[in-house]
């Protein structure tokens, strides 16, 4: 499996792949390979689809990409997807990240339009090292851009809801509409970073 998800700046572009050691009778478990776009902090990316760059990154440390390794189990249910992925960086953030999601997927018709839909609840875990490189402003970088010190090396999680839409036009052509709200845990949104910029 491959899979591209767009979040937030700083988070970027995440892409994945995957490999489904168990298939079957609906329930999955694999491996995955992630690779996390790095940070600029002129608020430049490789890849990026977010509108003009930004300071708001000024004087925070780059963070250069990782490789993200983990696996994942998925199960469905009549009409219930959960999921559940874990994945430890090794590179740029060096930290854990843990995401469980429970999806409610269903089919509609609106006017001669068959419609596709999926919604449901998403938690995302995040170790220390991982806040530590996208959230903590040390001394020096204090210094340099005028926010406050912030020691983000503890866990946190965030939690939201997402869902998406997905409209056949022919056999092989589809629109595919998303979206998601998310908040943000106290380690993370307590941040000098978040706060003051």
């Amino acid at each position: 499996r491959i899979n591209e998800r767009c979040s937030s700046r700083g988070s970027i572009f995440i892409t994945s792949i995957g490999y489904n050691i168990i298939n079957e009778k609906g329930f999955k478990f694999g491996t995955i390979v992630t690779y996390k776009f790095g940070r600029d902090e002129d608020g430049s990316s490789t890849i990026s689809v977010e509108g003009d760059d930004t300071n708001d990154l000024r004087a925070p440390s780059h963070v250069v990409g990782s490789f993200e390794v983990g696996a994942y189990l998925e199960s469905k249910y009549k009409l219930l997807t959960g999921k559940f992925e874990v994945r430890q960086g090794l590179g740029g953030h060096e930290g854990l990240i843990g995401e469980a999601s429970l999806s409610y997927n269903g089919f509609t018709q609106v006017a001669a339009q068959r419609l596709i839909y999926s919604i449901g609840p998403k938690i995302t875990y995040t170790s220390g090292a991982y806040n530590e490189s996208y959230f903590s402003v040390n001394a020096a970088q204090s210094a340099a851009s005028g926010l406050s010190r912030y020691n983000a090396d503890d866990y946190a999680v965030s939690y939201g809801l997402g869902g998406n839409l997905i409209i056949p036009h022919t056999e092989t052509i589809s629109t595919i509409i998303f979206a998601s709200y998310k908040r943000l845990g106290d380690t993370i949104s307590d941040s000098s970073l978040v706060r003051e910029r």
